[in-house]
């Protein structure tokens, strides 16, 4: 008999914005992937009952024989997994893994014995498959629901014209603010690490109305945090699917996934000139929009990835 496989569901926790968990959770879900429902505990109590280490080592492989859970989690599946580790072989699908984890990371996959694992960061997956070339690693591209976003108006006919969205590219965000300095263009950005829309509805109504929104990688925004791992984030789907125009760096994966480049990046030297330009010919960039929009529609949906991981583990010989 092979293993059967469940969708640990995930916890959710006040003022948790991380609904991707939701949204790929709810695929499975849809797809008629049995799912486990686990226990709710604070936050804090399961980072600390999650770091006790030696109890993996001791737990025979024979509890784990016949039952298999997938959990969906960051650098560290123990936190996610407890107590299911123990009694479950465990599948990760692991979201943000800056450097500064990646040893724990593969400290916990020798520890927990796990057997296979999914990725959204393909350079996270290469590093498994190098250190550890007998699990079975693959890489999945970050998915959304595209369901949940509006195409909005054409590019000329929107309000806002620059919108930038959580983390900022310091150096861009102070020469947009000096460039519009005479508050020509209608310049959106949050404040004071609050947010910008006060919930989705907001968001996606205002993604629809931004002719341009302005997306950079973490490890460009933040390289302190991210180090070299440069992948492709939710971020850049909503803006495909919402029509608005990209404008800063794409991240090679989403170059490669899409097999071109969906970005209109910007020089270090004179980008103003170069956006005021954009912002001028607007209606020029329409069409990349609607390529952009068209590609994620066909390539960007949870169900694309929930099909490939199912796809994968009947090859290796699970039931799902």
């Amino acid at each position: 008999m092979n293993k059967i496989v469940r969708w640990l569901i995930p916890q959710t926790y006040k003022n948790d914005y991380q609904f991707y968990r939701q949204w790929i959770t709810s695929s499975w879900i849809k797809n008629n992937g049995k799912v486990k429902k686990g226990i709710e505990i604070p936050l804090k109590l399961r980072y600390i009952l999650g770091k006790i280490k030696f109890i993996d080592y001791i737990i025979p492989n024979k509890l784990r024989k016949d039952k298999a859970l997938i959990v969906c989690c960051g650098a560290h599946p123990n936190y996610t997994a407890w107590p299911y580790m123990y009694n479950h072989e465990i599948i990760p699908i692991i979201w943000d893994c800056w450097p500064k984890y990646h040893r724990e990371l593969l400290n916990s996959i020798k520890r927990n014995k796990i057997q296979t694992i999914f990725c959204t960061s393909s350079q996270t997956r290469d590093l498994i498959k190098k250190d550890l070339p007998y699990v079975n690693s693959f890489w999945i591209p970050e998915g959304i629901d595209i369901k949940a976003y509006k195409m909005g108006s054409n590019l000329k006919d929107r309000k806002i014209d620059i919108l930038e969205l959580g983390r900022k590219l310091e150096w861009v965000h102070n020469g947009i603010k000096e460039f519009n300095k005479d508050s020509k263009y209608n310049h959106l950005y949050s404040q004071s690490n609050k947010l910008l829309f006060k919930d989705f509805e907001e968001l996606t109504d205002g993604l629809a109305n931004a002719k341009i929104t302005i997306c950079y990688p973490r490890c460009d925004t933040h390289p302190e945090i991210a180090g070299n791992i440069e992948t492709l984030t939710q971020r850049y789907w909503e803006c495909m699917l919402s029509g608005t125009l990209i404008v800063g760096r794409a991240p090679k994966e989403l170059i490669d996934f899409c097999g071109y480049n969906p970005v209109v990046e910007l020089s270090s030297n004179k980008f103003e000139i170069e956006l005021e330009n954009i912002l001028n010919n607007i209606e020029n960039y329409q069409s990349l929009c609607n390529t952009n929009r068209d590609f994620a529609i066909n390539n960007a949906s949870w169900d694309l990835r929930i099909k490939y991981i199912k796809d994968v583990l009947i090859k290796l010989g699970y039931s799902v």
